[in-house]
């Protein structure tokens, strides 16, 4: 029975971490996306919004896929 808690703990306890870091990747690749926009914007001044749209996809391409790969592994 203590051996079942635990494990039921271990297997939260990693879920959660794969939870947080996925959440930091997604964080560094919309600050990475924010700042190719920022550079974009004001250095080359592209007023464009479907090139802004365009990265948005991209950046949010991205998470999905680093989300599915970090989610979906069985540790």
């Amino acid at each position: 029975m203590l051996e079942k808690q635990q494990q039921q703990i271990l297997i939260r306890e990693r879920k959660q971490k794969r939870l947080v870091r996925c959440i930091a990747y997604a964080t560094g690749i919309y600050l990475l996306f924010l700042a190719v926009f920022l550079i974009g914007h004001f250095y080359f001044e592209i007023w464009n919004p479907s090139v802004v749209f365009a990265e948005f996809i991209i950046a949010t391409a991205i998470v999905i896929c680093i989300s599915i790969k970090i989610m979906g592994k069985e540790e």
